[in-house]
């Protein structure tokens, strides 16, 4: 099967899940819906596949792709109000790490399925064709299925083991803590360090996790493991880390040492300026917000970033 008749029938299969479960349902819920749809459809699907990732011929991680279908094409999955580059970026990187040929990254929105279509060498750009649907389910409108991209990406060719880096920061911080019950830490902060960045230094560009996954302490293993390493690997995409530690976060000292292992250097705002792992992981320590704001100016975010 030619690589674009088999993501058309990977498309068509994610279209009838939607038509079928509608809006609102987690991430985790379409995956296994669709791995489904794919089966009865005759495709090879295996989910959450771990795939080694090596550099000179050393392992130097691994990841879990979605689904792998085929053997050919790697399906990233997400159900949020909309992507963002470091979606396309992580899929990307995917390609580049597995040498598969083709990528496709499909997000149940709340207005339909969204469709992206990454291939790890150039294709020209072309009209998307139309989505043929099972007859059986009823028809949507066209905006319910959007191809949003159909070639070429911007992998380094010269380089391409490294990373794509499609965005300044990775903000991340305290989030549950040290609470025991299924609730979280104002998360305020990220609004605030947003908005510093947006005044002092407008052309920085932020990824916030938690604006994708604001319910995430209600999220069963499944759905939290694929949200927690998903963006583990967006810290190691990134150019830098701002991590905010008003008390202690396990979660965010384990972004900052996967920061750590990929060079992406980390500002700090805590008060807890003698924590080892203050100290010895990040490149500035601020104590509170306003001495970072103080600090932030277009100069002084390109010196740091380098």
């Amino acid at each position: 099967m030619e690589y674009h008749d088999l993501t058309e029938k990977i498309i068509g299969c994610a279209y009838r899940v939607r038509n079928a479960l509608g809006a609102g349902f987690l991430e985790s819920v379409y995956l296994k819906s669709l791995f489904i749809e794919l089966q009865n459809a005759g495709l090879k699907t295996e989910m959450q596949r771990s795939i080694g990732v090596c550099y000179q011929d050393q392992p130097v991680g691994e990841f879990f792709a979605d689904m792998v279908v085929e053997d050919t094409v790697i399906v990233e999955l997400k159900a949020v109000q909309r992507l963002v580059p470091a979606h396309e970026a992580q899929l990307l990187n995917y390609l580049v790490a597995t040498k598969m040929p083709v990528g496709l990254l499909l997000n149940f929105a709340d207005s339909g399925v969204q469709v992206k279509r990454k291939h790890r060498t150039y294709r020209p750009r072309s009209r998307a064709p139309e989505i043929i649907a099972d007859p059986a389910v009823p028809a949507k409108p066209d905006h319910s299925v959007q191809i949003l991209e159909n070639g070429p990406d911007p992998v380094d060719r010269a380089n391409p083991v490294h990373p794509v880096k499609t965005f300044d920061f990775f903000l991340g911080g305290v989030i549950q803590g040290s609470l025991q019950e299924k609730s979280v830490h104002s998360q305020d902060y990220r609004q605030q360090i947003k908005a510093i960045l947006a005044r002092r230094a407008p052309d920085v560009r932020v990824f916030c996790p938690v604006e994708e996954h604001r319910s995430s302490v209600l999220y069963d293993d499944d759905e939290a493991r694929r949200v927690f390493f998903g963006h583990l690997e967006l810290v190691r995409q990134s150019r830098g880390m701002i991590a905010y530690l008003p008390v202690a976060s396990l979660g965010t000292a384990i972004e900052m040492e996967v920061a750590r292992q990929a060079n992406v250097p980390i500002i700090t705002i805590s008060p807890m300026a003698l924590n080892w792992v203050i100290r010895l992981y990040s490149s500035l320590v601020f104590p509170d917000l306003d001495a970072f704001a103080d600090w932030a100016s277009p100069r002084s975010v390109a010196d740091f970033l380098g």
